[in-house]
C-alpha cells in the first residue's frame, strides 16, 4: 500500500467468485484455502469493480497462484532470502508441503463497538464474563478513576487476528519483545 496506494492494481489477486463451490473443491471463502482466485484486470481497474477489502494476499505453496505484478517479484525475493525454492513446495512426504492459502489484505471488523473505562484498582475486572452475566452481576467501574482503558467489541472472520485489529486502532507494538517492555518483565 505505501509503494502502490490504497487502491487494488491490475495483477493484485481476487477471490474468483464466478467459480461455483463444487468446483473449488468444497472450499468456502471464510477458509481461504482451496479457493480459486483471479488476477485484477485493467478493465475492472477502470470500472471500479473491486475495493482493496476484496484483495487477497498468497501464503506461498505449490497450490496457489501468485499477484501477476510487481508484489510477485517481492514473494520470491523474500522466499529466496530466506532459501525458499518457490518450485520445490510439493514433497512426496504430505507432511512436508506447502499448500498455500489466502488472505485478505484487508478486513473490516464486524460489529465494532468501543467504551472507554475509567478505574480505579487494577484487580477489578473492566467486563463481565458470560457467567457474571447469566448472574446478573454489575460491574464496579467508577465514571472518574484515575486511570483510562479502552474496551473493544468486535467480530472477525476466519484466519484474521485481534491482536492485528488491536495493534492499528490502539498505533501500539504488540511484539512480545514491547509487551515485556510494558509489564516490566525485560
Amino acid at each position: 500500500m505505501q509503494t502502490f496506494g490504497i487502491n487494488p492494481i491490475a495483477g493484485d489477486l481476487v477471490i474468483d467468485k464466478n467459480v461455483k463451490k463444487e468446483e473449488s473443491e468444497g472450499a468456502s471463502l471464510d477458509s481461504m484455502t482451496r479457493c480459486k482466485v483471479k488476477a485484477i484486470t485493467d478493465d475492472d481497474i477502470a470500472n471500479g469493480t473491486y475495493k482493496m477489502t476484496d484483495v487477497v494476499l498468497p501464503l506461498p505453496g505449490y497450490d496457489i497462484t501468485y499477484p501477476s505484478n510487481a508484489i510477485n517479484d517481492w514473494y520470491f525475493e523474500l522466499l529466496s532470502n530466506d532459501g525458499i525454492d518457490k518450485d520445490n513446495m510439493h514433497h512426496q512426504i504430505k507432511d512436508y508441503s506447502l499448500s498455500g492459502a489466502y488472505r485478505y489484505m484487508i478486513v473490516r471488523p464486524n460489529s465494532l463497538k468501543y467504551t472507554i473505562v475509567n478505574y480505579d484498582d487494577h484487580c477489578i475486572p473492566l467486563l463481565l464474563s458470560d457467567v457474571d452475566i447469566m448472574s446478573s452481576k454489575v460491574l464496579q467501574n467508577s465514571s472518574s478513576g484515575r486511570y483510562k482503558a479502552l474496551v473493544l467489541e468486535f467480530s472477525l472472520p476466519p484466519a484474521s487476528y485481534a491482536t492485528m485489529l488491536i495493534r492499528e486502532v490502539t498505533k501500539l507494538d504488540t511484539s512480545t519483545h514491547s509487551n515485556m517492555k510494558l509489564n516490566n518483565l525485560e
